[in-house]
């Protein structure tokens, strides 16, 4: 039986042209990446020409020129996960000339779609030791950037595959709520900002998952077992 080697990265933020400036780490991590039969890391920047505004929610956008998918691919990449915080910074245009500039340069992705059923799809890449299935899916988004479901004759909404928390929240008084302006859900669900959180925030971070979102998750999981070799989550 052949062994699948894979390699597994953390997030990528790349905003500049690695071919002229990769130094000998850059190189080494590199190597690495192109010696594994697939390599996968998170995508945390949006590749787009910023010609959408960006999102009302968050405080820290992030975006990267489309060329840069060539710098992942140079990279040893062989897919991204999409499902992040900061994949919906500059709406569902962004996300889409994201898909093509991942697919120009032959990058795999998953995590974010046109609507639900699209983000919460696995991809699949061939490998000489087996097919490598991947699934994306994040808990920590602004509402906005959530994925929705079509209902003819409503179209779905484009953005991100959730696995959302149903936690308690713990708040200050109400005086200092009322000198935020929000309501309760308001403040909840608001950008977590360090301000925000001394007001409210999550009563403990092991609080559970929606068991809608995780049902649908692991069916998108248990879906891809029988196809690959590996499935990676």
């Amino acid at each position: 039986m052949a062994v699948l080697r894979l390699a597994l990265a953390g997030d990528v933020i790349l905003t500049r042209d690695l071919g002229a400036e990769a130094d000998a780490g850059v190189r080494a991590v590199a190597e690495l990446l192109r010696g594994a039969d697939g390599a996968i890391a998170n995508l945390e920047a949006p590749l787009h020409d910023f010609s959408s505004p960006a999102a009302a929610a968050g405080g820290l956008w992030l975006g990267a020129a489309p060329e840069r998918a060539r710098d992942l691919a140079w990279l040893g990449l062989t897919a991204v996960s999409r499902a992040n915080n900061h994949a919906g910074d500059y709406g569902p245009e962004a996300m889409r000339q994201t898909d093509r500039a991942l697919e120009e340069f032959g990058l795999a992705h998953a995590g974010t779609g046109e609507d639900l059923d699209a983000a919460r799809r696995p991809v699949f890449v061939e490998t000489p030791a087996g097919a490598v299935a991947l699934v994306s899916c994040t808990s920590t988004f602004p509402l906005a950037s959530m994925a929705g479901r079509a209902r003819p004759p409503v179209p779905g909404r484009p953005g991100v595959s959730p696995l959302r928390r149903t936690g308690d929240h713990f708040v200050e008084p109400a005086e200092a709520l009322a000198r935020t302006g929000m309501s309760l859900p308001e403040l909840c669900t608001a950008p977590r900002t360090p301000a925000r959180e001394r007001l409210a925030r999550p009563e403990a971070d092991d609080s559970p998952v929606s068991p809608h979102d995780a049902a649908e998750v692991l069916a998108s999981v248990r879906g891809s077992r029988g196809r690959a070799a590996a499935v990676v989550v």
